[in-house]
């Protein structure tokens, strides 16, 4: 297999810089990185720009399992500030929402669960529901009106 990274414009760098340069690109042989190996990095490092850098990698589910995770790792407290949370959890649109409370549904958690992992109130969790129900049923009714608008052939 031929090697098709792009290559790094080095002029006027130092060697020491087009090194480090080269050292940040990535290479096609390297393994993709798994969900696991996210959520680790995360708990060491912090979780800035981890779920939008996985979302070159992750699939659609593995995607939402890393957000609410991301949640979670950002409402525990700082080392050495046991009481206080900080406040940088991420806000999901509803979209996210649906798609999270149907994969927490799934496996098999209660409604209170569910909440708790979305950062809203049980409530909010029902509605969420009602709204993937209604966006289903507008999604099967698009579909169906588009099958019968076709011109037989």
């Amino acid at each position: 297999m031929s090697d098709e990274r792009p290559k790094i414009n080095t002029q006027g760098l130092t060697a020491e810089e087009a090194q480090a340069a080269r050292g940040l690109m990535r290479h096609l042989d390297a393994p993709t990185p798994t969900l696991a190996e996210f959520i680790r990095h995360a708990e060491l490092y912090g979780t800035e720009l981890v779920y939008e850098t996985a979302e070159d990698f992750l699939g659609e589910s593995e995607l939402m399992q890393l957000l609410l995770e991301l949640n979670r790792i950002d409402g525990k407290p700082a080392p050495g500030h046991r009481f206080t949370k900080p406040t940088k959890r991420r806000r999901l649109t509803t979209a996210q929402q649906i798609k999270a409370a149907e994969y927490l549904r799934a496996e098999g958690a209660p409604n209170s669960r569910i909440a708790t992992h979305l950062g809203v109130g049980v409530k909010r969790v029902e509605t969420i529901f009602k709204e993937a129900r209604r966006r289903a049923q507008e999604a099967e009714e698009t579909l169906l009106s588009d099958e019968v608008g076709e011109p037989v052939a």
